[in-house]
This record gives C-alpha cells, sequence and structure tokens, in this order.
C-alpha cells in the first residue's frame, strides 16, 4: 500500500479528532489496520530499531572510552542505560499485537497516543498563529529532539545525529514535524467555525475546514450584530 505525504497528514490530523467510542464496530476494524499503515508503518519501525542497535553500538564505545581506549565527546544529553523496553518501538509493537490479546487495552493505549497526536498537532497550530508577521516561516527541517555525537576514534572525529526517541509523545512530535517539512508553519490550523483543526497545503490563506463552516460563522455573526444594533423609532 503506497501512501503520499499528503495522505499521511490529512490522515493524522483527522484520526487525532476522531471519536472512537462513537465509531461502529466495521469502522473500528478498518482504524485498526490504518493504525498499523499511517501511524506505526513497519519501515518506520524497522528504523527506529536500527537507531537503537547504533545507539547500543555506541554504549560499547563509551565503555571502551572509559577504559582509555577511545574518547567520545558527546552534545546534547544522553541516558547510558537506556534499553530496548526503554524505547516506543517495543510499546508500538505491544500496542498493535495488544487488539488480539487484549482488545480493551489496545483501544485504551490508542486513545492515549491520539491525545499525544492532538497536543503535537495544537502546538504546530500555535507555532502558526505566532508566525503573523512572517507568512513564509517554514517548519523546521529537523523536527525535535536530534542528539549530535562526536566519536574520536584513532584520534579521527567521527560526527553522527540521532533522533531522541525515547518516549511515544517523542516519535508523535519527530513523525509530525518531519511529515510537514516543507510546508509553511500555518499549514495546519483551527478551523474558526466549529474549532476542529485542519490541514491547508496551499499557500492560499483559509481560515475554515469547510465552507457551511464559514457559512455558518458569518450567519452567526451578522445575528450578533443586528442583536447589538440599537432600535431607531
Amino acid at each position: 500500500m503506497s501512501i503520499n505525504k499528503l495522505e499521511r497528514i490529512e490522515w493524522l490530523v483527522k484520526f487525532a479528532q476522531t471519536d472512537i467510542d462513537a465509531m461502529k464496530f466495521s469502522d473500528r476494524v478498518k482504524l485498526v489496520i490504518d493504525v498499523t499503515e499511517y501511524l506505526f508503518p513497519e519501515r518506520e519501525i524497522n528504523k527506529i530499531k536500527e537507531n537503537l542497535e547504533i545507539i547500543l553500538l555506541w554504549e560499547k564505545i563509551l565503555t571502551k572510552a572509559r577504559n582509555g581506549k577511545t574518547g567520545v565527546l558527546l552534545k546534547g544529553k544522553v541516558e547510558h542505560e537506556d534499553q530496548y523496553s526503554r524505547y516506543p518501538v517495543s510499546r508500538i509493537e505491544s500496542t498493535i499485537d495488544a487488539y488480539d490479546d487484549d482488545p480493551e487495552t489496545y483501544w485504551n493505549m490508542i486513545r492515549a497516543i491520539q491525545q499525544l497526536l492532538y497536543n503535537t498537532l495544537n502546538e504546530v497550530v500555535l507555532l502558526g498563529s505566532d508566525s503573523t508577521n512572517n507568512k513564509n516561516q517554514i517548519l523546521p527541517k529537523e523536527a525535535y529532539g536530534v542528539i549530535n555525537i562526536s566519536i574520536i576514534v584513532d584520534d579521527q572525529f567521527h560526527d553522527c545525529s540521532i533522533p531522541a526517541t525515547n518516549n511515544l509523545h517523542h516519535y508523535i512530535q519527530v513523525k509530525v514535524y518531519t511529515l510537514l517539512n516543507g510546508f509553511q508553519a500555518t499549514a495546519i490550523k483551527r478551523c474558526l467555525g466549529c474549532g476542529r483543526i485542519f490541514f491547508n497545503p496551499s499557500l492560499r490563506e483559509k481560515k475554515f475546514c469547510l465552507a457551511r463552516c464559514q457559512s455558518r460563522f458569518h450567519a452567526a455573526k451578522r445575528r450578533r450584530e443586528s442583536k447589538q444594533e440599537p432600535n431607531v423609532n
């Protein structure tokens, strides 16, 4: 299944605001499939595993450094006791597996992840609202939490960067900001009519998610203004 960048962002925005409890059984089954395709695709999980293997490799290098065999310079904070269970990949896989083993646990975890996603999208909304004087502001390419490490091996510097994916919230942040890389900071908006978050990939200013929201907003505004007008006899 090939999913492009725009489809993934639109799905994330919709999923973050879906009332799971009000869904029909058939819609929930489809959501289970969509979660693994859009939110936790296998290739991204494998990438996290690769990063983890690199981190564990660096742990071995750090051990050698303590023995005076290798020098290591760290830029940023790295917790050396991190293990596989501390990383979101294990929690993601346990979430996916829980659907067959314990559906109640699965949906509780999905709701928690959904809230993290909504909070992250709201962060982007606030970022966009602060860029009024700079409509061309682009979302940061690096996303969040990149740790830069310089390793000295045999008197040679080796620079590398890793995403600090030490929890699901960070995983969601990196996912959203990476997908939004290249779009305007105002691409994620909150509708003035219904208050829902929506995605606007175009450069055209858009304040409402749907035309009917715009119509209802202006109709309500006219009613308020008519009530405030003084009666002239």
